[in-house]
């Protein structure tokens, strides 16, 4: 049996905040040693911040500090996310150049852009379960080894078929990672670093976009160029695989499969202390709430069924189905704001309005490069001013340089073409600026443990089934309707986009991952939230005032069972 002690210290100092501490103390027939022990359990707990922390165990025969630790996640990660950056961006300067060995029309252009959207999308089905049954290290590795192969393919390609193929386990890689990379940072970030952890994983996507096109810059007056700067994300890939080798698992899944010791020596590690019982107890009451132990050693098939349970749960529970409909709306207004028209047919784009071939790639490169500046304001405002302002800000801006960018296009002249790069530039940062990280970021907090894999992975299907559906027929409506036409499409949009979001999207900057479901129980939407936390705050307040007179020297209340307290 374990008695609950709880211990509110109040600082003697004034101008000092108020702490409340929750500890586990074995029950003691003699009260005062329990009070002793309380109080010198207090005593270690004030000094576990700052002492014996140099260094400790994760459980996996390895020692990290938490710095050490912390920036392993960040650096890997990113690499994770800017491979994704650097396949996906690489197609737009590389099909100019591929087009000169290997001819292909129209729809044949589309096909081989957006295969890699089409097996992204089908990867992240399979990443749910994977996700569950391997882990979330084991599902990055094995994005890891499909970049290698994808890239190998690529570079020896000698037709439109191996293109295909190539691009395809690309595809499949990008989708592996783009489910799994996110939510593995989220869940090994500590809760005032998060938004800026996954938030950089955004600012390398976009990294990798721009390293993309400056390769091809480098290889546009090499012979077969393109085999080149399409093949050498084999490296990075090989890096990456090495990386995760020597990072420890999520704690939240070690917690699932039973592996307690391993939970808390990584927790320990996120939270810089040596008590991490309060984390560890929220994930496993969300476990056992949620009845995920019984699961913890299903087959692939059992895997499979109890994916297709949750995805029923997501939609069947109102709070939860709230939570998915704003997941999947943001990633749509992640595609259908035409960013990725933009990324993967930036040089056509160009050459369509008269630029030359080699003006053109240079130009796409500093596409990357503006893009790169927007997400790095992102970076900057998420975990300042919030989620919210940041996302509705972001698209305000997109509205705006999309409609600016439709007119460069219907009207003619050189002052236009000047128009249309500083549109296109500008539309970049806006879109970087918020659109680009915040859906990623919401959609890794704001699920149930239970649930968070599977609906992670189901927006990011969405995502790529947005990025499939643009990508496959940008060229096609282009065509049609004309550049300018295809761009106030986006435009419209990006409006009701923007409007939805206006009413829908809450703010979950600064909460712990298991409290902000409560964002989407009833009254819904909370466009108040922050001061209601305020409120609670100042009634958390008023009630330590009242509880001041009845604390003792050391600061220690403890509550024994049968007993109301011990002094």
């Amino acid at each position: 049996q374990a008695i609950l002690v709880q211990a509110r210290v109040s600082q003697l100092s004034p101008g000092k905040s108020r702490h409340l501490k929750v500890y586990d103390i074995p029950a003691a027939s003699d009260s005062g040693a329990m009070t002793a022990e309380a109080s010198e359990l207090g005593r270690a707990q004030d000094e576990g911040p700052t002492k014996n922390l140099s260094r400790m165990s994760t459980g996996y025969g390895r020692s990290f500090t938490r710095c050490n630790m912390v920036s392993r996640v960040v650096i890997f990660g990113c690499l994770g996310m800017a491979l994704f950056g650097y396949d996906t961006g690489i197609v737009s300067g590389a099909m100019i150049l591929v087009t000169q060995d290997i001819p292909m029309d129209t729809q044949t252009k589309e096909l081989v852009v957006s295969i890699t959207m089409l097996f992204a999308a089908i990867s992240t089905v399979f990443g749910i379960p994977a996700n569950s049954l391997c882990g979330r290290k084991p599902v990055i590795m094995g994005a890891a080894l499909l970049y290698m192969a994808g890239s190998a393919v690529i570079a020896l390609a000698d037709g439109v078929t191996m293109l295909v193929v190539g691009r395809a386990l690309l595809g499949a890689a990008i989708g592996f990672a783009s489910g799994t990379v996110p939510m593995y940072s989220a869940e090994l970030s500590p809760p005032e670093m998060r938004g800026m952890i996954v938030t950089l994983n955004d600012l390398n996507i976009v990294f990798g976009q721009l390293l993309a096109a400056m390769m091809n810059v480098a290889f546009k007056h090499v012979d077969g160029g393109w085999r080149w700067s399409m093949g050498l994300a084999a490296a990075p890939a090989l890096l990456l695989f090495a990386g995760f080798v020597f990072l420890p698992e999520s704690p939240r899944w070690l917690a699932m499969k039973d592996r307690l010791a391993d939970a808390e020596g990584v927790l320990r590690l996120v939270h810089g202390r040596q008590d991490v019982t309060t984390e560890l107890n929220e994930i496993l009451k969300s476990i056992r709430d949620e009845g995920e132990a019984k699961d913890k050693n299903a087959g692939c098939s059992a895997l499979m069924r109890r994916g297709a349970r949750k995805l029923c749960t997501i939609w069947g529970t109102k709070e939860v189905r709230r939570a998915a409909i704003l997941g999947i709306g943001l990633m749509g207004m992640n595609q259908l704001s035409g960013i990725n028209t933009v990324m993967y047919y930036s040089t056509t784009i160009l050459v369509q309005a008269g630029f030359s071939r080699d003006a053109s790639i240079w130009l796409a490169a500093l596409c990357c490069l503006a893009q790169l500046l927007g997400v790095c304001v992102s970076v900057a405002s998420m975990d300042s001013f919030g989620r919210r302002p940041t996302a509705l800000r972001s698209c305000g801006g997109v509205v705006v340089t999309l409609m600016l960018l439709a007119t460069s296009f219907w009207c003619t002249g050189e002052l236009w073409d000047n128009i249309k790069v500083g549109a296109l530039m500008a539309y970049l940062i806006a879109f970087g600026s918020g659109l680009s990280g915040v859906p990623w970021v919401i959609n890794a907090e704001i699920y149930p443990l239970k649930l968070r894999s599977a609906a992670v992975g189901q927006a990011t299907f969405f995502n790529w089934g947005f990025n499939w559906l643009v990508g496959n027929y940008f060229l096609s409506i282009c065509e049609l309707f004309g550049t300018g036409g295809a761009f106030t499409v986006f435009a419209g949009f990006s409006v009701v986009g923007g409007i939805w979001l206006f009413f829908m999207l809450p703010e979950t900057m600064g909460l712990e991952l298991e409290a902000i479901a409560e964002l989407f129980t009833d009254p819904y939407p909370k466009s108040r939230r922050q001061k209601a936390v305020a409120k609670t705050e100042d009634s958390d307040s008023s009630g330590s005032e009242e509880d001041d007179d009845s604390l003792s020297e050391d600061g220690v209340i403890a509550v024994a069972s049968g007993s109301r307290s011990v002094p």
